[in-house]
């Protein structure tokens, strides 16, 4: 490569934002070293590293602002008004008699209230982890929704409405995300209809709307993250590659079923994507994958023998 060229080529704002993105993962790595040696610089290092970095990556991906407008308008069509409608079915239908519903804000499930309890106990008067051991249950709990319910506390106030109403943003957030991907899949009002109308009166989740566990979250991270990634592959999008792989990287900080999700995405790719698909958004899927996901991967190196010491109990049961 001609030697003009390649420094051209990486003198861009994109290279240069690209660059501040990994010296801000190295910041919030250096962070969580000094963070798990006792060091208390470490602590607002670390995740001030990982966010900048997640910001970074995606300005230097971000379109064009006049692409960014242009994308606003195309917004007005009929399909818009198609999802804002089943938007509007799921929240009446989720807040209808709510006073007299058994999550009317009175009471707790059983796990919302040790949620809570470890939001009180490790999340709000400790500095930031990926996740923590939870002496009680003798297991490591992801933290990632904890700080997401923590933020809506502090926000709405220390109350149950608050927690409930975190709770209603991930399942109404998971409900839009999957009728996105059946109508990227399908592109038919009909099944999307017919999976609305399923998804949005299915007991379980209509139930566990409000009921407080923390899978969720990695449920709705694994929806954004397929979404993306799909939309990216298909348009050679790296803006949306970066999305996906970012949401695949919460997914491995937010719980078993989003490392599950992670294992199953990799799988697929090696033995049933195009070697010629990899290529093509593989390195910025990836990159943006190690961001918020080298997080978890800190604590793993730190703390192994915690991290994963209830994983044999899980294994011995197969």
């Amino acid at each position: 490569m001609d030697l003009s060229k390649w420094r051209s080529r990486f003198t861009t704002p994109r290279a240069l934002l690209l660059g501040l993105s990994v010296a801000s993962l190295l910041i919030g790595a250096g962070g969580a070293t000094a963070h798990y040696l006792k060091w208390t610089w470490g602590d607002r290092a670390q995740p001030i590293g990982w966010l900048l970095s997640m910001l970074f990556l995606l300005l230097a991906f971000c379109p064009p602002p006049r692409q960014i407008a242009a994308n606003i308008k195309c917004l007005k069509n009929p399909k818009t008004a198609f999802f804002v409608f089943w938007i509007l079915v799921f929240v009446v239908s989720h807040l209808w008699n709510f006073r007299t519903a058994p999550w009317n804000g009175n009471a707790l499930f059983d796990e919302s209230g040790w949620d809570l309890f470890f939001v009180k106990s490790y999340i709000v008067h400790q500095p930031f982890q990926a996740a923590w051991f939870d002496d009680p249950f003798h297991i490591t709990r992801e933290s990632l929704f904890h700080y997401y319910v923590w933020g809506f506390l502090r926000l709405f106030g220390y109350n149950i409405l608050s927690f409930e109403a975190a709770q209603f943003v991930i399942w109404c957030t998971t409900f839009i995300f999957t009728l996105l991907l059946v109508d990227l899949f399908f592109k038919s009002y009909i099944v999307t209809s017919l999976t609305a109308l399923i998804f949005n009166f299915l007991p379980f989740a209509f139930v566990y709307t409000f009921g407080g566990y923390r899978y969720p979250m990695g449920t709705v991270l694994c929806v954004i993250s397929l979404y993306f990634l799909h939309l990216g592959f298909k348009r050679a999008s790296s803006f949306y590659l970066s999305l996906g792989g970012i949401a695949a990287g919460l997914c491995l900080a937010s719980s078993i079923s989003g490392k599950q999700y992670v294992y199953v995405l990799l799988l697929f790719g090696l033995l049933y994507a195009g070697w010629h698909i990899i290529q093509r958004g593989f390195g910025t899927a990836s990159l943006a994958f190690r961001v918020p996901g080298s997080s978890f991967l800190m604590r793993c190196l730190f703390r192994w023998p915690t991290t994963f010491s209830y994983s044999p109990v899980l294994f011995s049961r197969y």
